[in-house]
């Protein structure tokens, strides 16, 4: 079983992959703050200056050029159906270490409304979302010439 192929049953044992669309009209993007590095923060922030907007919580499989790839976690956003990423829309797309980057995967985990955040001081990933990406990258094998780099989210 090739690297893709074992990527696809591994990331499809825990989840079913989603597909990512442009930032919804109405989410004003200058009501906050996009911040490098900060993909959950920045899902916080969305969902709420937009109280409608879930922030969501998962996994991401960046795949490279070269055929390889890196499990990351990350967040993003949900509104009405549509899942969007400001992160990635506002500060990766054009970000250089992106050209590496051949296609980005998403498959949720969690699903968060803002009031689940509303008695927290600190805002991090779950143990269940960080444990699937060491399990996951635990089990993968990079082709030859290594993987790529992780992008900072």
């Amino acid at each position: 079983m090739g690297w893709e192929e074992k990527m696809e049953e591994l990331t499809n044992a825990y989840t079913s992959e989603i597909l990512i669309s442009d930032i919804p009209i109405g989410i004003d993007q200058t009501k906050f703050k996009v911040e490098f590095n900060k993909c959950l923060l920045n899902s916080y922030k969305v969902a709420k200056a937009h109280p409608s907007t879930e922030i969501v919580e998962g996994i991401i499989l960046m795949k490279s050029n070269d055929g390889n790839g890196k499990i990351i976690a990350h967040a993003w956003n949900v509104q009405g159906g549509i899942h969007f990423d400001i992160t990635h829309k506002v500060l990766l797309a054009n970000h250089p270490e992106m050209k590496e980057v051949k296609e980005i995967r998403y498959f949720p985990a969690i699903k968060y409304v803002l009031s689940d955040f509303e008695n927290k001081e600190l805002i991090e990933f779950s143990s269940v979302t960080l444990g699937i990406v060491e399990d996951l990258n635990g089990k993968i094998k990079p082709k030859k010439g290594g993987e790529t780099p992780p992008v900072k989210q």
